[in-house]
């Protein structure tokens, strides 16, 4: 960046000698700038405090929403759900029950562990990471262009390429085996048993290491609400496209485990559901998600198909 162009993030702020290592500027999350969001004047940041960065999150969909916004069915298969044509004045207002909510979703204490800013890579998948053949020694990590800084508990959790393969994790860490009877398996099984327990050792080491090397990590992982919390933040960032589900689903578990958010002692939730349209919305959450679970099924028969369409190149002609 030339010279003329550097300047202090906030009025009035000193020289320190982090300024004189990093530049930050608006967030680089696709989603601030995406499609006419490019055009729009929204709050991009940098931000002096996790509030205000959970707030934008949910304000520049409100922004989009309430300018460029309008009443459809949800995208295939789930329109087939018949829920009809959804208003997008109702996804403004789950919007706006996520802003009440997003102050109260991590601890005030802006020097608390879980609010520490962190810089995490976003697509930390086996293409992006380069090893050395002469050392076996990581050599270089690609991709960073929508690498953003959030606080820690939101950009805690396993990276895709070291998730757990198994639908059941097991709480002991024990280090994974290969099958004693692979040798009496046909070829392509033998290979399937070898990835798997290529995966699982990824799962284990990745554990292992943080463990050790990265505690505040585990720490964060370990928090009981960590998932319902970042399903949340991630539902309000989404833009509308007829889908009212996902987000109230993150809305009502939020107000369901509210008393167990921090610093919210005697304070009432601010979101509040009749029983009566619990009950309803319980039941089209539960047709939706076995749709999802349709979809999986059709994506994992195309090669492990992404939600975008994408297969591993060497999957392409069988796809």
């Amino acid at each position: 960046m030339p010279a003329t162009l550097h300047a202090p993030l906030y009025e009035g702020e000193r020289e320190v000698e982090e300024t004189s290592q990093f530049c930050i500027g608006p967030i680089a999350d696709y989603m601030f700038w995406y499609g006419r969001r490019a055009a729009l004047k929204l709050d991009r940041g940098p931000w002096k405090n996790h509030v205000d960065y959970l707030q934008a999150i949910a304000q520049k969909e409100m922004d989009w929403t309430r300018r460029y916004g309008t009443p459809m069915e949800p995208d295939f298969p789930h329109n087939t759900l018949g829920l009809g044509v959804q208003r997008p004045e109702d996804y403004y207002k789950l919007l706006e029950s996520y802003q009440s909510l997003a102050s109260h979703l991590l601890p005030k204490d802006r020097t608390h562990l879980f609010n520490r800013p962190t810089l995490r890579h976003p697509d930390l998948t086996p293409g992006n990471i380069f090893v050395s053949p002469q050392t076996g020694r990581i050599s270089c990590l690609i991709d960073w262009q929508h690498t953003i800084i959030q606080p820690l508990l939101l950009a805690a959790g396993y990276p895709r390429a070291f998730e757990n393969p198994d639908d059941d994790p097991t709480p002991e860490l024990v280090e994974p085996k290969l099958l004693e009877n692979l040798n009496s398996m046909s070829v392509d099984e033998q290979a399937a048993a070898r990835e798997l327990h290529r995966r699982r050792l990824l799962f284990y080491g990745y554990r292992v290491l943080n463990g050790h090397f990265n505690q505040p990590h585990i720490a964060a992982m370990r928090d009981p609400l960590l998932l319902g919390r970042q399903m949340l933040v991630d539902r309000a960032g989404r833009q509308w496209e007829g889908n009212l589900v996902t987000l109230k689903g993150a809305v009502v578990r939020a107000a369901q485990f509210w008393k167990h958010l921090p610093d919210v002692k005697d304070l009432e939730c601010p979101v509040r559901f009749d029983p009566a349209e619990l009950d309803k919305f319980a039941e089209i959450e539960d047709d939706w998600l076995n749709m999802n679970v349709v979809m999986d099924q059709w994506r994992g028969r195309i090669c492990n198909m992404t939600e975008d369409g994408w297969v591993r190149n060497e999957d392409y002609s069988v796809a």
